[in-house]
């Protein structure tokens, strides 16, 4: 959708399958240990760097520990100098995301935009108990993150897989559509701006 209004968007991942080659250490078993987790993570920032992004959009689905969690939810980090612009990019993600969606009735709840700072899992280390962002967003932290993303940014989770209503909704295809729809439109909007001029859109999607 994007590239057909002209702009140039690169996409970490396709299909199911990591970024970056797995080193010596990051899997046990077949399954990533937390340094593995981490660099995998972290090589979704390089290749945005790596393509001069002007933005970077993370998407990802929602699960929850009850089949009663539910709701679209995004991300921005409040740390970065160019925290006013990861704020307005989450703003305009979330509520064209939502908006797509809930057009069709389907009563998604607003979770709102809140910081990576109070999102993610629990922590895989002491340092990333002690780092406190989301790796995609975050700023650097020296003998932890030395690669972080260079231009605003936002993460959307906009539905949880573990609500089987809201799971059969991303399952399908109209559901993925809708979804890509609204975020083709806040990517738009976020360009509109006339302090904005880049055109370049990264998002690394299908995460793990």
């Amino acid at each position: 959708m994007l590239r057909a209004d002209g702009y140039r968007v690169v996409v970490s991942r396709t299909r199911d399958a990591a970024v970056a080659r797995p080193q010596p250490g990051d899997e046990s078993d077949g399954v990533y240990t937390a340094q593995g987790a981490h660099n995998e993570v972290a090589s979704r920032d390089v290749c945005a760097n790596l393509a001069k992004a002007s933005i970077l959009i993370g998407i990802y689905m929602d699960a929850g520990g009850s089949t009663q969690n539910a709701g679209s939810i995004t991300a921005y980090d409040a740390a970065r100098t160019f925290s006013a612009a990861n704020l307005r990019l989450a703003d305009l993600v979330q509520n064209a995301v939502l908006a797509e969606m809930n057009a069709q009735g389907w009563g998604i709840p607003n979770d709102g935009v809140q910081s990576d700072a109070t999102l993610g899992g629990p922590p895989l280390s002491s340092a990333a108990a002690t780092y406190g962002h989301l790796l995609l967003l975050g700023p650097a932290m020296p003998g932890y993150f030395d690669t972080p993303s260079e231009m605003p940014g936002a993460l959307i989770e906009p539905l949880f897989i573990t609500d089987p209503y809201e799971g059969s909704i991303a399952a399908s295809t109209q559901g993925q559509r809708l979804i890509a729809t609204g975020l083709a439109e806040a990517v738009k909007q976020y360009f509109e701006a006339p302090t904005t001029t880049p055109t370049t859109a990264l998002t690394p999607g299908l995460g793990t």
